[in-house]
């Protein structure tokens, strides 16, 4: 019997298509707020949580990778660029 282990190893290359690629400034949208990624670490993720685009008001958060994109479930990349998206 194979472990899980070897199971995923065993997959085809096409399967891990969709997996995320964080990266310093992205912003997504989760439900009705904004999350940008303000500090990106091997193991840690420091991010900012908004209403609106528009103004500076937000909460900043601290989590781990994993923790972080398990709350980015279902959210949608709006952009890489903090700043296009302002404009």
């Amino acid at each position: 019997m194979r472990s899980a282990k070897l199971a995923l190893a065993g997959e085809p290359a096409g399967a891990y298509r969709g997996a995320m690629k964080l990266r310093q400034g992205q912003t997504w949208k989760c439900g009705e707020e904004y999350v940008r990624i303000v500090q990106l670490e091997r193991l840690e993720v420091g991010y900012k949580t908004f209403r609106s685009l528009k103004g500076d008001a937000g909460k900043h958060g601290h989590t781990s990778k994993k923790d972080f994109c398990r709350m980015l479930k279902g959210a949608t990349l709006l952009t890489g660029n903090p700043e296009a998206i302002q404009k």
